[in-house]
């Protein structure tokens, strides 16, 4: 979504954390049936942005802090922090705003623990 242009101004993003998945709303079907040739002209050029192979560019955004509590959950546990490091960014990402989400430190540490059997896994945190 983030590499369409959007002249109708109808892609909304996802959430404040996502940075380029955007989608349409529809809050009843006399929207579908109103923007139905906008809606063709936007599924044919993304159709062509993914067969050019075009990507969302790397923005310059501020890393996220790691929480004290996973700081030094990975300090004492090799395992844990060798895993942690073997993540992809995004999902590095998923587990500091879900650990960091956390308003009271006791509630940090038990998503920390929680989180680890997933990050063994090579999991990001919204995985199965």
């Amino acid at each position: 979504g983030a590499l369409l242009d959007d002249p109708a101004d109808i892609l909304r993003s996802q959430g404040e954390n996502t940075r380029s998945a955007k989608r349409i709303e529809f809050t009843d079907t006399g929207q579908i049936s109103a923007l139905a040739s906008t809606v063709k002209k936007y599924i044919q050029e993304a159709v062509a942005v993914e067969e050019a192979g075009l990507n969302v560019p790397k923005t310059d955004i501020e890393e996220l802090a790691m929480p004290p509590e996973l700081e030094q959950r990975l300090r004492d546990d090799a395992e844990y922090r060798d895993a942690f490091s073997a993540l992809t960014p995004g999902r590095k990402r998923s587990y500091l705003l879900h650990i960091a989400g956390a308003k009271n430190a006791e509630t940090r540490h038990r998503r920390v623990e929680r989180c680890r059997a997933k990050v063994l896994e090579g999991k990001g945190f919204n995985e199965q």
